[in-house]
């Protein structure tokens, strides 16, 4: 079974390229343009990883990781912040938010196949170990 990946991101070039590389390796990839409407695909898609840009309009990646950390269905998807933020500044708020990894924007095709393989490897899949309701 191929592993589903979720880009939410607001930009809609480095979404395209992101599936097209993704795709190639083969992964399933769905995509977001706004936190929002990726954290709805996360509850109702539950994919396997998520790629998350961290500066977005609206809900941001902050929003949007604290989100995901407190549902049942999305709380141990891993997460990759996309971002072009200050690396120290970054991993403080992500530490506490939970994230998985991080990529500094602009990154290379290479550097960002590299983490998700990497992530994807320490990690099982969440869609095969669904949290049962209490």
């Amino acid at each position: 079974m191929k592993k589903r990946i979720l880009i939410i991101d607001d930009e809609a070039v480095l979404r395209r390229i992101m599936r097209t590389m993704l795709e190639r390796r083969p992964f399933d990839v769905i995509e977001a343009a706004s936190g929002v409407e990726g954290f709805n695909l996360a509850i109702k898609e539950h994919p396997d990883l998520i790629l998350l840009d961290w500066n977005m309009p609206g809900m941001n990646g902050a929003e949007v990781l604290k989100s995901l950390r407190a549902e049942a269905l999305t709380e141990n998807i891993p997460v990759i912040l996309l971002t072009g933020t200050d690396p120290q500044d970054l991993e403080t708020q992500g530490n506490d938010l939970a994230a998985g990894d991080y990529v500094l924007k602009p990154f290379s095709v290479l550097q960002l196949l590299e983490k998700v393989e990497k992530t994807l490897a320490r990690h099982s899949s969440p869609r095969n170990h669904r949290p049962t309701k209490a």
